[in-house]
């Protein structure tokens, strides 16, 4: 069916518009989108084409960088925590969620705490170990975080002591035989033994017991006194403590002690702390008491040392507190191993400012390279300003080489006459003017790239007058 003029008129006009509104857009997409994209990706080409070389130190240098600095944390950590079931295997549980927020999965190592002799710290990074137990040149590659809870010495015997007899009074000259749960009490009852003459064998009564088997060969009455060093939420010193007939001796002598080997504390247990029902103790007592110290492999990433140091600080209820006074733990107390250069920091400055903000390895990772990213930043910074110039930078410079080129080219056909010499110069302006033609002239630069032109096509229009004169005259000469 034939349709009327009218109709046909609007549809051609509906064609036209939207005619008209494709070559705006299009012209648009080319102009603002197209065009300015494809200069840029020239203008990268172009760059990488000649500078490649400062590029790849560039990347040379992150790499270095990043291996460096080790940015992102383990994503395992082992503790070794001692005894299983004493006050130090609990206090690692509590640190197994703080890790566990952060990313980290806290391995704990149950094993009978450190002492000097012991190697096993070369397969942990990190242990709790008593203080007096260890020295810097058997574990070279310990260093501390700082002690972290107090782990006092506990005498449990039965029946009265002569009053205010000393421990080694009041039971090694008694035939009694005194159980020894594990390296932490042979070492600091040693080191007291041998200020009051006495040697710590079993002919002396002495018997070397695990803290595993202490408490049952105690409670079964195979030992008449147990001395153990824990802390008091300890399942062993639990047992002792709920013990019917069982009193814990009071270190009489204790500030004696505590002059004569530096590593002891002084503690104190108040009358019915221990149990008001059964008023255990029935009066005060006064115990000695090393310190718990978290060592750390040297080599383990700065950020799992800040955080055991944050979750001792920030963790309500981290830390035994029944010895320990608020705010007194983490602190460096035993000199005897070098304190850490993140825990340094930390006991200075305190912990990560923007760990609230930021995962906890980025926190860390942020903080330990803010001053050496600044410092790249104002090495950098010239350099990405430079990047989206260089396309103007280029440009300019192809256009400044060309000037020069016209420049001798036009010094030389304003000193020579010769027909030869003239077309010579013309071929070379015409290499020239092709050569134009193939650069990559920037959107910024094409005004003083069209007037190079302009002065190219004035340069050969009198290259061809000169020519074309000295063609006549050479006519001239040939006709006379």
């Amino acid at each position: 069916m034939a349709q009327s003029p009218d109709r046909i008129d609007q549809t051609a006009d509906r064609a036209r518009r939207r005619n008209r509104h494709q070559i705006r857009h299009s012209s648009l997409y080319r102009h603002i989108i197209a065009e300015p994209l494809g200069e840029e990706m020239d203008s990268w080409k172009l760059f990488l084409r000649r500078e490649w070389h400062w590029l790849l130190l560039a990347v040379l240098g992150v790499v270095v960088l990043v291996a460096w600095v080790k940015p992102l944390p383990p994503s395992e950590v082992s503790l070794a925590v001692g005894a299983e079931n004493s006050a130090l295997a609990l206090l690692g549980e509590r640190y197994v969620s703080p890790f566990e927020e952060a990313g980290i999965e806290l391995k704990l190592v149950y094993t009978e705490p450190l002492d000097a002799a012991d190697e096993s710290d070369k397969a942990v990074d990190a242990a709790f170990v008593v203080g007096g137990l260890f020295d810097a040149k058997s574990m070279p590659q310990m260093v501390s975080l700082g002690s972290i809870e107090y782990a006092p010495l506990w005498v449990f015997h039965r029946g009265e002591v002569p009053a205010g007899a000393d421990v080694f009074d009041a039971f090694v000259n008694q035939g009694l035989k005194i159980g020894l749960a594990g390296p932490a009490s042979r070492a600091i009852l040693g080191q007291m033994a041998q200020l009051r003459g006495f040697d710590l064998d079993v002919d002396a009564g002495f018997d070397p017991v695990s803290n595993r088997q202490v408490v049952d060969r105690f409670l079964a009455g195979k030992l008449d006194v147990v001395a153990i060093v824990d802390g008091y939420d300890s399942h062993h010193v639990s047992r002792l403590i709920q013990a019917d007939g069982v009193s814990v001796f009071n270190m009489r002598y204790a500030q004696a002690y505590q002059r004569h080997i530096p590593f002891l504390e002084l503690v104190s247990v108040p009358q019915g702390s221990l149990s008001l029902t059964a008023l255990k103790p029935d009066t005060d007592i006064t115990l000695v008491a090393s310190t718990v110290s978290l060592l750390v492999n040297k080599d383990l990433h700065p950020a799992a040392q800040q955080l055991f140091l944050t979750a001792t600080t920030d963790i309500e209820g981290l830390t035994e507190p029944f010895f320990a006074r608020p705010g007194v733990f983490p602190a460096y107390l035993d000199p005897e191993v070098p304190l850490s250069a993140v825990a340094k920091r930390f006991y200075a400055e305190g912990g990560l400012p923007l760990s609230e903000r930021l995962p906890y390895w980025l926190a860390s990772l942020v903080d330990r390279l803010w001053l050496l990213v600044l410092g790249l930043l104002a090495v950098v910074y010239p350099l990405l300003r430079l990047v989206p110039r260089y396309r103007v930078i280029r440009s300019e410079m192809q256009v400044s080489d060309a000037y020069r080129v016209l420049r001798a080219i036009d010094a030389s056909c304003s000193q020579t006459q010769n027909l030869d010499e003239l077309i010579q110069l013309r071929d070379d302006l015409n290499l020239l003017e092709e050569h134009l033609q193939q650069f990559w002239i920037s959107s910024e630069s094409m005004r003083w790239y069209y007037t190079l032109r302009n002065t190219l096509n004035q340069l050969r229009s009198r290259l061809d007058v000169r020519i074309a004169d000295a063609q006549k005259m050479q006519q001239q000469e040939s006709h006379m």
